[in-house]
């Protein structure tokens, strides 16, 4: 996720020039999809049998940013100048770089206790 936020600040930068703008969005956006699948496969390592459940869960949460992201971005950016438009991709970058820093920290590949079967039988 560290890409996709290099190209956001980056297409805050380029001034009046759609065409690398469209480049530069089109890049990030791109990039964003191939982490994707370094991610999202993260639900059948560690819960093989719940993995579909952890996916619907998962996706609820992350459609949130996607109702939000234009309301936030239309009340920064009243003028449309390059400036409002420079702090909307700096918001997006430091999501993306918060997910990618807490995935670096916190992913784990390893199964789960909870979803083992019968894990109600080996607690203590």
């Amino acid at each position: 996720m560290i890409g996709p936020a290099v190209f956001l600040v980056a297409a805050g930068f380029i001034g009046c020039n759609y065409a690398l703008a469209v480049a530069f969005v089109t890049i990030s956006t791109t990039l964003g999809g191939f982490c994707t699948s370094g991610y999202s496969i993260n639900h059948l390592d560690i819960a093989p049998s719940y993995a579909g459940i952890l996916l619907g869960i998962t996706n609820s949460f992350a459609t949130i940013p996607g109702m939000v992201g234009p309301v936030i971005a239309k009340s920064l950016t009243h003028n449309n100048t390059v400036g409002e438009w420079q702090t909307v991709f700096y918001i997006a970058a430091s999501i993306n770089l918060f997910g990618a820093i807490f995935f670096a920290l916190f992913a784990s590949g390893e199964v789960q206790d909870w979803a083992v079967s019968g894990y109600h039988l080996h607690r203590n």
